[in-house]
């Protein structure tokens, strides 16, 4: 009689330590996964950096590469975000001009990449509205240019605002985008 109840509890021990050593393998999978989880957020969070301060320097370069050399009035000859900004200076009641680059709109943009919005506002920092011509005006009146980029990545966003004043140049008739002055 012995020897058929202790057969039984030894596959009953041999179970239990299945059982514990099964739930083990589960709690470490469980933990890889959130681990893997997390390290995927941070992945796409520091993608999502990278390609909004990437774009910021692009957008630098080409707003302070050039010296305008005549008061904006509406879109110059080419189609650069240089001759665009310039232009839009003269929309003072414009709010804001949004821009978005994604795989919903370009068919060549990897959808991996996420996606780019660039917003636009202009603030003229004079006093009330302006007596006299627009054109003087403008030359007399400090301009800033805020832009506004935001990247995101599946559920991550990065957002970068940049803030360029409007200078006179030294010519007469001139100005260009003073460097960056602040970011947010």
């Amino acid at each position: 009689m012995r020897g058929k109840n202790h057969k039984g509890s030894t596959l009953i021990f041999v179970i239990c330590i299945m059982m514990v050593v099964t739930a083990l393998s589960l709690s470490l999978l469980l933990g890889a996964s959130f681990l893997l989880l997390a390290r995927r957020r941070i992945f796409n969070k520091e993608q999502c950096r990278i390609m909004a301060e990437s774009v910021s320097r692009q957008i630098y370069r080409e707003l302070t590469d050039k010296l305008y050399d005549q008061a904006p009035w509406n879109h110059q000859e080419n189609e650069s975000l240089w001759s665009y900004a310039g232009a839009y200076v003269c929309e003072p009641e414009a709010a804001k001009r949004t821009f978005r680059l994604d795989n919903q709109e370009n068919e060549n943009w990897p959808r991996e990449a996420g996606s780019i919005t660039i917003s636009l506002s202009c603030q003229d920092k004079s006093s009330g509205a302006w007596s006299g011509s627009w054109e003087d005006h403008f030359w007399e009146t400090d301009i800033d240019l805020y832009v506004e980029i935001i990247c995101t990545n599946h559920d991550s966003a990065c957002k970068i605002t940049d803030i360029y004043h409007k200078v006179n140049g030294e010519e007469e008739d001139s100005w260009k985008w003073s460097g960056l002055s602040e970011r947010e």
